[in-house]
């Protein structure tokens, strides 16, 4: 919110500065990101955005959002700043599909930092059930979880990343022996 700004100073602190002073007026989600969790995550922050193409929710179901590519590294655990129509929120799926994309793609021990904002009807969503309402349910949550795992995945993979990803496809061939009716399963790796 680009009208909002706020300090954070720690309580045993006793210096005149802030800890945290972000300005009233930021333009972009990067700067008060950068504000907040500093310039080496808001300088590897590639944008995304996404709408659901299911015949079910076509177009109802839009994302956005901000993600660190393969040039920032964190020993932290996954850092997943979620909103559903404004609230912000946590979902234990959408982290998990967000970690098994980022699993697959960047090196082992990479932990992601992911501002993700999920726009849908109101109707769609849960928000009792957890007594602090920081926990959601989603109608087409599957639906959901595959736009983000898109997304993530299509971010990752198009990033003007200095670092070079390797991704390995497993393919598994079958052919069918016609004379002798036996089938033949074969797998290969190869490099994406």
């Amino acid at each position: 919110h680009a009208g909002i700004s706020f300090t954070l100073r720690r309580m045993s602190s006793k210096a005149a500065l802030a800890d945290v002073h972000t300005q009233q007026g930021l333009v972009t989600r990067r700067d008060a990101i950068r504000h907040v969790y500093g310039r080496d995550i808001s300088s590897n922050l590639a944008a995304f955005e996404r709408r659901s193409s299911d015949e079910k929710t076509t177009g109802r179901i839009r994302l956005e959002g901000l993600l660190t590519t393969g040039g920032f590294t964190s020993a932290k655990k996954t850092k997943l700043l979620l909103f559903v129509n404004g609230r912000c929120v946590e979902s234990s799926k959408i982290r998990r599909c967000v970690e098994s994309v980022y699993g697959v793609l960047l090196p082992k021990g990479v932990r992601p930092f992911v501002f993700m904002s999920i726009a849908m009807p109101l109707e769609w969503v849960d928000v009792n059930i957890h007594p602090t309402k920081t926990e959601v349910a989603m109608l087409h949550e599957e639906i959901v979880c595959d736009c983000v795992r898109q997304a993530v995945e299509e971010t990752l993979l198009t990033s003007e990343d200095s670092r070079t990803m390797d991704v390995r496809v497993q393919t598994t061939l079958v052919t069918a022996e016609a004379s002798h009716g036996v089938q033949t399963t074969r797998s290969m790796t190869q490099a994406a």
